[in-house]
């Protein structure tokens, strides 16, 4: 007879557990062998780890392991293993060390040239994360190896002191408290340079050394330019768009609005239009007396960008040769009208807009010229009405 009141039922042991090692000690960036773990318990529903596995690391809360290879280094960190089921909790402890590693040989740098100096952009190879890297110049400079220091995350540094015309290679070593890594492989040959904007040759699209973009090259030597036209120059550079402060793009100003408009032509009658001729004219304009402060030489004049005070209102033939260059003509001889070119207008071009451009040349006492870099045409306009400007400056 089978007794009643009696129950089959099963009762769920609570978890234990113990790992096959309790620590571990591992170089950054080297893959850990972690544990195993022996169950003597009742079946273990889920595992945790607290605090939370280091980077790099991964915990799996299924099979309570701890595997993968450790991105930085740390001190002994003791963790607290938690398995887990429906009658309770076991814990069981697992102390890791990572040691800093040596940093692995960096990667090939490369280098940008520049005036007497290269700046050289530099990555790490593996092992242990780099505190600084050291770019070393070869050959020498007057018997010394020039070099510079860049410390991380900031990723290129400058070598400076180089000579210009000589081709430098560069190599890499990274640095950190457990040591120096091997030197890179050596950077491609880089040769330094007088820049356009330091007294070197330009040529269309460099940035000339007003900060500005040069827009027109002389196709066979120089031109008069300077103040009196007295001075001889090679290049012609423009303002940057947003040039004027408080202002986005190009302003819209008059020739030369004032209380009254002043009609007196420039020089006694002289009306300049040529490459050159626009600081000439725009300081006859300013010389009127009575002039707006926001007229549109006036305005053009008082720009100093990159420190310079050269900066004028461009002349008419001048402005042609802007219209062009932003047009994809900029090499075309100088007689070649603008509207021959393809437009190409937007921040490729300076951010220059579809419509006409005011010059400091003049048609008559009371008319101005200006050009429409939509349609490349120029026109005769009266001083009183506004077009947008851009300040040009003359060098070389």
């Amino acid at each position: 007879t089978v007794p009643t009141g009696t129950s089959s039922d099963a009762v769920l042991v609570a978890p234990a557990f113990s790992l096959s090692t309790t620590t571990e000690s591992r170089v950054q960036n080297v893959a850990i062998d972690g544990y195993s773990i022996n169950s003597s318990g009742g079946t273990i529903a889920s595992y945790a780890i607290s605090p939370a596995a280091p980077a790099g690391l991964t915990f799996d809360t299924s099979t309570g392991l701890l595997s993968g290879t450790p991105a930085t280094a740390k001190s002994a960190t003791s963790y607290t293993i938690t398995a887990t089921n429906a009658s309770g909790t076991a814990n069981a402890t697992f102390t890791l060390t990572v040691t800093l590693a040596i940093p692995g040989t960096p990667s090939q740098p490369t280098g940008v040239r520049g005036n007497g100096q290269v700046t050289v952009s530099v990555a790490a190879g593996t092992g242990g994360t780099p505190a600084t890297y050291t770019v070393s110049a070869s050959p020498q400079v007057g018997g010394v190896t020039k070099t510079c220091t860049v410390t991380v995350p900031a990723t290129s540094c400058i070598v400076t002191g180089l000579t210009n015309g000589i081709a430098y290679t560069f190599t890499v070593t990274a640095t950190n408290a457990a040591g120096t890594s091997a030197a890179s492989a050596a950077s491609a040959a880089v040769t330094p340079v007088l820049t356009c904007a330091v007294g070197g040759a330009c040529i269309v699209g460099n940035t000339g050394p007003g900060g500005g973009i040069v827009f027109y090259v002389h196709a066979t030597g120089t031109f008069a330019c300077g103040a009196t036209l007295a001075s001889t120059c090679k290049y012609l550079e423009a303002a940057p768009a947003n040039w004027l402060t408080g202002t986005i793009g190009d302003p819209l100003r008059a020739w030369a609005s004032g209380s009254p408009v002043k009609n007196t032509l420039l020089a006694s009658g002289a009306v300049r239009t040529g490459i050159g001729s626009g600081f000439q004219n725009s300081l006859d304009i300013f010389r009127q007396g009575n002039v707006a402060a926001t007229s549109a030489a006036v305005e053009a004049r008082a720009y100093q960008g990159n420190g310079k005070t050269d900066w004028y209102l461009p002349s008419k033939d001048e402005l042609n040769q802007m219209c062009k260059w932003q047009r994809g003509v900029a090499l075309a001889p100088e007689a070649t009208v603008c509207a021959l070119g393809t437009l190409n207008l937007g921040a490729g071009a300076a951010g220059f807009v579809s419509s006409r451009y005011m010059s400091s040349s003049e048609n008559s006492a009371t008319i101005a010229c200006d050009q429409d870099f939509g349609m490349g045409t120029q026109y005769c306009v009266s001083k009183e009405h506004s077009r947008f400007v851009r300040p040009v400056r003359a060098f070389g």
